[in-house]
Formats: structure tokens, sequence, C-alpha cells
């Protein structure tokens, strides 16, 4: 349990540590950007949750294959996952590029958050493909026993990005 739950347990410090990095950053650009950021990060998250659920059904699927040695059934749930994920994600990057502006409004009645919200999302929104194949994988990877790759790849990838202020930091510059 400890091999398992360690580097997961770990994963999600870095995962709360790299938000505090961001929120600080967007902080200084004052309430509009924060706003923004802040109603961004709820409209993101729809994109997260199915993409998390994917990783987790992916990681329960290759676990029990793994568990039966039924490898070529694990690789085949594997590139199925990959493919729902790029019809879910897809499509909800789509809607969220398309209507971010629309869904924004939603929540505030501001056209300066609004545009804040929207190139925030538009400048994020691409990435959410590359995200899903990295869960994806550290799910399959995660269900064959491992845990320490997935957490690493997952670090490297979503931690660092955001630990930078990579892409997000970039997004938030240009509107403020």
């Amino acid at each position: 349990m400890i091999s398992c739950g360690l580097p997961l347990g770990f994963q999600s410090a870095a995962y709360s540590i790299s938000n505090v990095l961001i929120q600080v950053s967007v902080n200084s650009f004052g309430a509009d950007v924060t706003t923004a950021w802040g109603l961004s990060g709820r409209l993101d998250g729809i994109v997260w949750m199915v993409t998390e659920a994917l990783g987790v059904s992916i990681t329960t699927f290759s676990a029990q294959n793994f568990g039966a040695r039924n490898y070529e059934r694990m690789r085949k749930g594997y590139h199925t996952s990959l493919v729902l994920s790029f019809m879910l994600i897809g499509g909800l990057s789509a809607v969220l590029l398309v209507f971010s502006g629309p869904l924004s409004r939603l929540f505030v009645d501001d056209a300066s958050i609004s545009a804040y919200t929207t190139t925030i999302l538009h400048f994020i929104a691409p990435f959410y493909a590359i995200f899903s194949i990295i869960e994806n994988a550290s799910g399959s990877i995660r269900g064959a026993g491992v845990s320490l790759q997935p957490m690493l790849l997952t670090i490297f990838w979503h931690c660092r990005a955001q630990g930078d202020l990579g892409v997000c930091d970039y997004a938030v510059r240009s509107v403020a």
C-alpha cells in the first residue's frame, strides 16, 4: 500500500503546491484577472473531471487485465481509452473554445472578466488532449502495479507547466 499510495500522495501534494504558485502570480494582476482565472478554472474543471474519470477507468481496467495476465486486452483497452478521450476531451475543448464567452457570462455579467476568461481558456484548451494522453498512460501503468513512473510523468508534465507558469502565465500576462 505504501509503494502505491506514497507516490499518489506526493503527486497530489505537487498539484497543490503548483496551484499555489500559479495563484500567487495571477493575484498580482488584480481583481478582474483573478476572478477570470477562478472562473476559467471552474469551466476547465469540467474537462479535468472527465479526463480524470477516464484515467481512473483505464487504471481499473488495466489492473484487472494485468492480474489476469491478459496483456493484449490491456493494450486494446488503452487504445480504446485514448480514442474515447480524444472524442470526449476534443469535444469539450471545442465547446470551451467556441462558447467560453457565453459560458463565462452565465456566471459573471462583466465584459472585462468575460474577455479575460475567454483568453485564458483559449490558451489552455488546446493542451487538454496532451493531458488526456498522459492521464491515460499513467492510468495504464498504474494498473500494472507501478506508481512511481506515472507520478513522475504527471508531475513533469502538469506541475512543471504550472510551476514554471508556462502557458498559463503567458495567457494571464497577455490579457493583463
